[in-house]
């Protein structure tokens, strides 16, 4: 009888145990990988010869990092471009910085069309709510300008 009641008595403690240590295992592992959203909460660091181009004001949210503008040549259509969190790029852009050793010309059409301003070599920009607020959300194309 005694091993009986010792078996009884082990599984009912096993009821209430296994629960509570699932839990605990969950919170102390976490619930899976990072969702997007907090990968955009640390901002990417614009890496030395790299045009980065910021989804959020102050070089925040997600970015985009065209190759093109690290060999000097154009990006000619945003629409076709995409933020590393697949949000397109086309009027999208609230900042960016230039670590390059070129100045871009920055067009709010497509096809370097309506030029609206230079942004210098090894520089940055934060469109908005300063002198560069007419930029945002407005960049459609850009290449780089003497």
């Amino acid at each position: 009888m005694r091993i009986s009641k010792e078996i009884t008595l082990k599984s009912k403690l096993a009821k209430i145990v296994a629960p509570a240590l699932s839990a605990i295992a969950i919170a102390v592992a976490g619930t899976g990988p990072a969702s997007a959203s907090d990968a955009e909460a640390m901002a990417y660091t614009c890496k030395d010869n790299e045009v980065c181009f910021y989804q959020h004001s102050n070089y925040t949210g997600s970015v985009f990092v065209p190759d093109e503008l690290k060999y000097h040549s154009v990006v000619s259509d945003f629409g076709v471009k995409k933020f590393v969190n697949g949000a397109n790029a086309d009027n999208a852009v609230s900042s960016v910085i230039n670590t390059t050793g070129w100045r871009f010309c920055f067009y709010d059409r497509p096809f370097m069309q309506h030029y609206q301003g230079t942004l210098g070599a090894d520089d940055g920009a934060n469109f908005v709510g300063q002198q560069w607020a007419y930029l945002n959300d407005r960049i459609s194309s850009v290449q780089p300008c003497s």
